[in-house]
């Protein structure tokens, strides 16, 4: 449910454009944060919300013009990848857990 909301959001902002450029899709990402936090009555840090507004951060403040739309895409699983590990010192059941 989290992630359709956050790809719902990104997709409704490309949704009149003809070019896609790094700037529209980071806007597209920030839009679909929104989405899949407001899909969620109650957000918990330490779940997927963490991790797509942790991703979206972290691309947008090492945005350059210059970037591609893969790189950026590239950067954006790379820094997924990073909050996810983080997510059990945010969560402590599961860091309990084990996971």
């Amino acid at each position: 449910m989290i992630v359709s909301q956050f790809f719902k959001g990104v997709s409704e902002t490309f949704q009149d454009a003809e070019d896609i450029d790094g700037a529209l899709l980071i806007q597209g990402f920030e839009q679909g944060v929104a989405g899949a936090y407001s899909s969620v009555a109650t957000p918990v840090e330490g779940t997927m919300l963490t991790v797509l507004k942790d991703a979206t951060a972290a691309v947008k403040r090492e945005y350059t013009p210059e970037q591609s739309v893969d790189d950026i895409i590239a950067r954006f699983i790379k820094y997924a990848k990073i909050s996810l590990d983080n997510t059990p010192e945010l969560l402590p059941v599961l860091k309990e857990s084990g996971v």
